[in-house]
């Protein structure tokens, strides 16, 4: 029998895909730490999720590799000093983009830690040769560049901004995984039945208007169908007493 691994639960970015490590000894770890782990690519700086652990719920996956340490001061201000080099980096690979007069966007960088690669994020309609560019890319910032493509609800999450809510969107501040969202969920709450109603226009970061698809769909639908199910609700309609409500969406106790 394996002895279970005691592991952390961590992520590289801001609402990004949970990842486990086993400890290697480090104590002291709390909630919201930065740790630097070891990976195949390298060190990399990532945040402290979910507490050291045992459990075997955590165990289904190998871990990726083990934490060196707690992130230091210095670590820290080398993250800091990356931060502010992806966002040059991202103005430089656009404008290189640009003088080849390519049909794609650059939508952001990221600098492994220890500064031994470069991914850069970019969007494009159409199939597009990369490796000139991917070349040019490598000369100029003199480290492994990948290049990564993103698709459309990606984009968003990368590029962030703000919903109708008023909000920061909630691919880009905490939701790690998109759900697939369908018309039928739309028709089973009464809702618009076309694409440009169902998407929402948001503003970035940048302050450039963007597009995300509403993923309230999804929470509503998760929440409305076994209500539907066990108590035959439906809009309009009045269970009991003290339940009532004037759509799916609006329930209040009265």
């Amino acid at each position: 029998m394996i002895a279970p691994r005691t592991v952390v639960g961590v992520r590289f970015m801001k609402a990004g895909r949970m990842y486990f490590f086993e400890t290697g000894g480090v104590q002291g770890i709390s909630l919201g730490d930065w740790v630097i782990v070891r990976t195949e690519l390298g060190e990399d700086a990532a945040r402290v999720a979910i507490l050291p652990t045992d459990s075997p719920l955590v165990q289904v996956d190998m871990p990726m590799g083990k934490v060196a340490r707690k992130a230091t001061a210095s670590d820290l201000f080398t993250m800091n000093k990356h931060k502010r080099m992806e966002a040059e980096s991202s103005r430089a690979a656009q404008e290189m983009v640009r003088a080849r007069r390519l049909p794609l966007k650059i939508l952001g960088a990221d600098w492994q830690f220890d500064g031994s690669s470069l991914v850069l994020f970019y969007s494009a309609e159409e199939r597009v040769d990369l490796t000139e560019l991917s070349d040019a890319f490598a000369a100029h910032f003199g480290t492994r560049i990948e290049l990564r493509k993103m698709g459309a609800r990606d984009e968003t999450k990368v590029m962030t901004g703000v919903g109708t809510c008023g909000r920061e969107l909630c691919c880009s501040s905490w939701l790690d995984k998109f759900s697939n969202i369908s018309i039928r969920m739309a028709k089973e709450q009464d809702l618009p039945l076309n694409q440009a109603k169902l998407t929402s226009t948001v503003t970035n970061a940048q302050g450039t208007p963007g597009s995300s698809v509403v993923v309230k769909v999804d929470y509503d639908y998760d929440l409305i169908t076994p209500l539907d199910n066990m108590l035959g609700l439906i809009s309009g309609g009045k269970i009991g007493p003290t339940l009532k409500f004037s759509s799916k969406a609006d329930m209040r106790l009265e």
